[in-house]
């Protein structure tokens, strides 16, 4: 979650955990670009248990006055999101996952559970839609980081931003969900993220 600015235009980026953030943050990293990024808190800061890194709609217009400017952010098909939630977290937990793949009430508990408790602090478990203002332009994933990535953050910022290599890619399956299928995954996901699928048309 970043301010990004140039000169009397300023413009607010909506991080959504595993959806390319940290690539879309360093584009403004650059030395040509360095005076254009300002970081709205510091790596370890919490606002109400919540690493405003990742805060949803409407705390950062609540904590850091920014609903007079443009919103921008990236969402991402929300199976291989999901995919990448557990990828991550497999590195880390595996003693309980298997058992929260056996049915979709299984699959729904422990969404919820992350989503309250155990991820509350980061927001990975969010529905998407949750992120957006009214005065958010939303990018997907799935588009890519090029050229028509850089024009659309300079059509909203006037912002001309040096494009990098990037490392965003499909998820996979390193963790394998107990041996339950990615179809039947694929529908746990669809199920309970149903109104990021319609409102990002996925």
């Amino acid at each position: 979650m970043t301010l990004l600015h140039k000169d009397d235009r300023c413009l607010y980026y909506a991080h959504i955990p595993r959806t390319g953030g940290s690539y879309v943050t360093s584009l403004f990293e650059t030395d040509k670009n360095e005076e254009y990024i300002k970081s709205l808190f510091s790596a370890h800061e919490r606002f109400g248990g919540l690493l405003p890194a990742h805060f949803h709609y409407p705390l950062y217009n609540w904590y850091f006055d920014v609903d007079d400017m443009p919103h921008i952010t990236v969402v991402r098909d929300p199976f291989q999101k999901f995919l990448s939630n557990i990828n991550q977290m497999y590195q880390m937990h595996t003693d309980y996952l298997d058992m929260c793949f056996i049915s979709q009430a299984a699959f729904d508990d422990f969404v919820t559970w992350e989503r309250e408790i155990r991820s509350y602090h980061n927001n990975w478990f969010m529905p998407q839609y949750k992120f957006i203002s009214p005065k958010t332009h939303v990018w997907k994933y799935e588009s890519g980081f090029g050229e028509d990535f850089k024009e659309w953050i300079y059509d909203i910022s006037g912002v001309e931003v040096e494009l990098k290599e990037s490392h965003h890619q499909k998820g996979s399956r390193d963790y394998k969900f107990g041996g339950v299928s990615e179809e039947k995954i694929a529908e746990y996901v669809r199920n309970y993220y149903n109104k990021d699928y319609e409102v990002f048309d996925y």
